[in-house]
């Protein structure tokens, strides 16, 4: 994470939301918010939240992965299903918007 100011890093990631939704953790080097990185590439925002200054929670409904929503209740497969398509894990980064960034990489 040393001096990258355009992405956050996903601290840590539970998959034990509401119909398989995953809580993602993230921090992040310079002034931003958590609405400032794009999770579109992973589905549907839920929820988020800006803990600190820089960290922060986002709530993330899966839009083309498996979900533990689609096995059946009985099934004690499901969490290892599920953890065998993490979309997003430990390490990964989540770049800004692009609408978040003016023309020099400075906020608008």
């Amino acid at each position: 994470m040393n001096d990258v100011t355009d992405s956050a890093f996903v601290v840590s990631v539970h998959y034990d939301g509401p119909q398989g939704a995953a809580r993602i953790n993230l921090k992040w080097k310079g002034v931003h918010e958590i609405s400032d990185f794009d999770f579109d590439h992973l589905g549907d925002v839920i929820a988020c939240g800006t803990e600190t200054e820089n960290a922060g929670w986002v709530l993330v409904q899966f839009s083309q992965h498996l979900h533990v929503s689609n096995l059946p209740p009985e099934s004690q497969l499901a969490p290892v299903i599920l953890r065998s398509h993490d979309p997003v894990r430990v390490g990964d980064s989540i770049r800004l918007r692009p609408s978040s960034k003016g023309q020099n990489g400075f906020r608008y």
